[in-house]
């Protein structure tokens, strides 16, 4: 098959320029041009009585001679080509081994990278002293002028993946090659095959009674039409494949299209919004909370994840137990906050079950109640189970709009 591109592609014409190519002695030629050969071949046949043997004698003495000449230059061919693909094989297997030494040698400088920079140091590589004794190596028998000009890690990474590519290119088309002189080859051997059985057929045919019908005719008449056959079996199988790769071709087409209806940026202009308006609820709340392990300016929401983080890192450890509750205080009342103002798929409800752990301040707390206390008039609801001490809770919701549920005891007590 040719003309046909490996990669897809959105433009209809090119599946009208694809064909396929027959070899045809030492050359190959299209499909259509060995069909319209053979039905040629057809035609003269049935245009004509099959004559008899004794008429033949010359034609089939000179075809003989044109056959052991064919068999003679596809011989020759084919040993030419046996000869290069062993050649050529040897190269491949060479040039894999190189590219497998490379990948070690790539492996070991990538090592070396990661341990410099686990480390913090970059390590010379240029021994002037023992590393270990640290001793001159004046008097070593290397040469020390060679030990100066020594390439750094980063630039010899660069360089053996520059050789990588360079080396797999090469295999890439050794590879290819080979394909195309593998299928040379099975097509000569498939043609010296007809070409012996065909002259098998004239040799047994010269000595036949002159009175028979040439079988030589008959056979060449039945061998085109069979090939006919199967040839016109190959083309339907291609149009086929054309046609089911046009339909790929349509539905790859409509891919780019929506890809390109796709939005340059991340998020929308909408989304990039509720993010920013997000990431000032958070700061602000930290700072009623009275969080303190760093400004909480510096508090940002990631686009990846949606999580709060600083300079790009996730905030885990590196806060105080308290601190840590205030911020996933603030974390979640920024959300619920959030939908009062956008549109979101909050449910508007959030329950927290003793949000005072950790000993976070009181201050804190009554913070956390007079500005959550705004949900009930944007339609939403915040409940809070605490053990805080009655007085000092009674004392914070006084000033407030909440509805108090008190539960003397234990709310889960045993029946019976």
């Amino acid at each position: 098959m040719a003309a046909l591109s490996d990669m897809p592609l959105a433009d209809p014409d090119a599946l009208s320029r694809p064909y396929i190519q027959l070899a045809q002695g030492t050359e190959w030629v299209t499909l259509g041009a060995v069909l319209s050969q053979l039905r040629g071949t057809v035609a003269s046949l049935l245009d004509q009585a099959i004559p008899m043997v004794e008429d033949q004698s010359e034609e089939v003495s000179l075809k003989l001679e044109q056959l052991a000449a064919t068999v003679d230059e596809l011989n020759s061919e084919r040993i030419r080509i046996h000869s290069a693909q062993q050649l050529k094989i040897a190269d491949i297997r060479s040039l894999e081994r190189r590219i497998a030494s490379l990948d070690d040698d790539l492996a070991k400088n990538l090592d070396v990278q990661r341990l410099q920079r686990y480390s913090g140091v970059t390590a010379a590589l240029t021994p002037d002293r023992c590393p270990t004794c640290e001793q001159a190596l004046i008097d070593t028998l290397l040469s020390q002028n060679a030990l100066t000009a020594v390439m750094p890690v980063s630039d010899n990474i660069e360089y053996i993946r520059s050789q990588k590519r360079m080396f797999e290119g090469i295999l890439a088309r050794e590879r290819s090659d080979e394909n195309e002189r593998r299928d040379q080859l099975s097509a000569i051997s498939r043609q010296l095959a007809e070409h012996y059985a065909e002259i098998r057929l004239l040799r047994s045919e010269l000595v036949a009674p002159g009175s028979n019908p040439s079988a030589a005719v008959i056979e060449e008449r039945i061998r085109s039409e069979a090939r006919i056959r199967d040839i016109e079996g190959l083309q339907a199988v291609f149009n086929d494949a054309i046609d089911h790769l046009r339909d790929l071709q349509d539905a790859y087409a409509k891919l780019l299209e929506e890809r390109a209806n796709l939005p340059k940026e991340k998020l929308s202009q909408s989304d990039q919004s509720k993010l920013s308006h997000l990431t000032e609820l958070v700061q602000s709340q930290a700072r009623d909370f009275g969080f303190s392990t760093f400004s909480p300016s510096e508090l940002s929401i990631s686009e990846d994840s949606y999580r709060p983080e600083k300079e790009g890192f996730e905030i885990g450890f590196e806060t105080s137990a308290s601190d840590a509750i205030r911020l996933k205080w603030s974390y979640q009342l920024s959300l619920i906050e959030l939908a009062r103002e956008k549109q979101t798929n909050h449910p508007g409800m959030l329950i927290f079950d003793e949000p005072r752990q950790q000993s976070s301040s009181r201050p804190s707390f009554q913070n956390l109640l007079k500005r959550e206390s705004k949900a009930k008039g944007a339609n939403q609801q915040i409940i809070f189970s605490t053990s805080e001490d009655l007085e000092t809770l009674q004392r914070i919701t006084a000033t407030i709009e909440c509805q108090e549920v008190i539960f003397p005891g234990y709310i889960l007590q045993k029946i019976g």
